[in-house]
């Protein structure tokens, strides 16, 4: 699961710039989570875009499971 994080960063690298452009929130929404569910250990994805001032951003909250000690250690995942 070491990877988990590079294969999150690759995904949403590459989504469709179309995708987020055009002021079209929700469709910029749907793929960026889609991209991050699909890949494998993660358990939910939310995201925000805005497209405002000729320019936007993107911020996501992605929870990723971790079966092991090793693995809430090495993602540094508390228990809450």
């Amino acid at each position: 699961m070491r990877w988990l994080p590079t294969v999150v960063v690759l995904a949403l690298a590459v989504l469709p710039v179309t995708a987020c452009s055009g002021g079209k929130v929700a469709k910029c929404e749907e793929a960026f989570t889609a991209a991050a569910l699909s890949v494998p250990g993660v358990a939910s994805s939310e995201w925000d875009c805005n497209f405002s001032f000729g320019g936007g951003w993107q911020r996501g909250q992605v929870v990723v499971e971790a079966a092991t000690k090793d693995e809430r250690r090495h993602y540094g995942i508390t228990p809450r």
